[in-house]
């Protein structure tokens, strides 16, 4: 009976192999013997130490903040901590942790920018009011309706509180439909999504 088993190799590499029979060890495309990771077999669960992706990892810098690094195997960089996420309610928990940071920076600024430029406004506002009583009449009327349009206008706490980062983690979100394919040594050379 033919069944399905995924290996991982010493290097990392992890692939897909359907075999007669169980075979505990396989030759990996870099050369290297890979070890079964996860069994498959019709009608039964998956083993329970099944991961169907390799680790999304994210460099941790001493204030905090992350770095994210082009390639999973990328080395840690100097001064920071690597911290893999082996799940995906892990990435879904540090997506949402990073989504909350950024819009807590993002409304901080727009905070203060308002603050800022909240006292300028009135006082340009209040020189316009002045020189409209030497408008014509039509010249009032639009000035009138400018000053109405820039009252609608959402104040930039308003735009904060609508702000969304939409941070996420590419190959979790999008399916392969919407990414280039890409080679290299780990792909053995070949296309991939």
């Amino acid at each position: 009976m033919l069944r399905k088993y995924d290996y991982r190799c010493s290097e990392g590499h992890v692939f897909e192999r359907t075999v007669d029979s169980e075979c505990p060890r396989q030759l990996c495309f870099c050369g290297n013997s890979a070890e079964v990771i996860w069994r498959k077999f019709p009608g039964t669960l998956a083993h329970s130490n099944a991961r169907r992706f390799d680790p999304v990892t994210v460099f941790r810098k001493p204030d905090g903040t992350y770095a994210l690094p082009g390639r999973s195997n990328d080395p840690t960089p100097a001064g920071m901590q690597r911290v893999e996420l082996t799940s995906a309610s892990a990435v879904r928990r540090f997506e949402k942790e990073e989504n909350s940071r950024v819009k807590h920076i993002k409304e901080e600024s727009l905070e203060r920018e308002d603050r800022m430029f909240t006292p300028f406004k009135k006082q340009r506002r209040e020189a316009l009011k002045k020189k409209m009583e030497t408008f014509s009449g039509l010249g009032r009327q639009f000035a009138e309706v400018a000053m109405k349009k820039s009252d609608e206008r959402p104040s930039l706490s308003e735009k904060a509180c609508k702000f969304d980062p939409n941070f996420h983690v590419q190959a979790f979100s999008m399916d392969a439909g919407n990414r280039l394919p890409f080679n290299d040594v780990d792909t053995g050379l070949k296309d991939k999504k």
